[in-house]
């Protein structure tokens, strides 16, 4: 990237630059783990935006962490989205099957007798790429009767048009191609 556009870029994304990994002018990844403060930070400047939800869900694994903070800060319950796993089957759950970035068959799982009483969630994870697990996700919680409303990233890779291609709020600290 050229001084001036880079320059630009900082300034507009400003202090949330370190919670991204960078490689020859690229996101190569988030760790927000590694900057706690500015990541309680970038949850906060992006959920104040959000109205009238209820509860977060949270999407196996990262998600898991950013739901927790969440929840702690507003006070509100968690609804954690799990990759399947074959002991799940003896419990009370519903699984929806999905492809993933990587083009592979996964399924994601809700265990029933987990679930908070929500009916409006907020998506809270670290990456939106595809918008697979996202689409699936709201399917996946639309069975339950509970509505996505929102979803929350700190890296939107999927573009511009997401909240459009979702018909929900789609919020980032940082909208830029991944992989690119």
């Amino acid at each position: 990237m050229p001084d001036k556009k880079v320059k630009e870029f900082n300034e507009k994304i400003g202090e949330f630059h370190n919670l991204y990994v960078w490689q020859d002018g690229k996101v190569e990844d988030v760790r927000f783990w590694c900057e706690p403060e500015l990541t309680l930070k970038a949850i906060r400047k992006i959920l104040d935006e959000m109205k009238m939800f209820n509860g977060f869900v949270a999407l196996e694994a990262r998600g898991f962490y950013l739901s927790a903070i969440a929840s702690t800060q507003y006070n509100l319950p968690s609804i954690m989205v799990r990759k399947h796993k074959t002991f799940f089957d003896a419990m009370d759950h519903e699984t929806i099957q999905m492809t993933n970035w990587k083009g592979e068959s996964e399924s994601l799982t809700v265990l029933k007798n987990t679930l908070p009483s929500v009916n409006s969630v907020i998506v809270v994870d670290d990456i939106l790429d595809t918008g697979a697990s996202l689409k699936a996700t709201m399917t996946l919680l639309s069975r339950l009767n509970i509505q996505v409303v929102g979803a929350m990233y700190l890296l939107n890779s999927y573009g511009e048009m997401a909240s459009e291609d979702f018909g929900i709020p789609v919020k980032s600290i940082l909208e830029k191609k991944l992989f690119s």
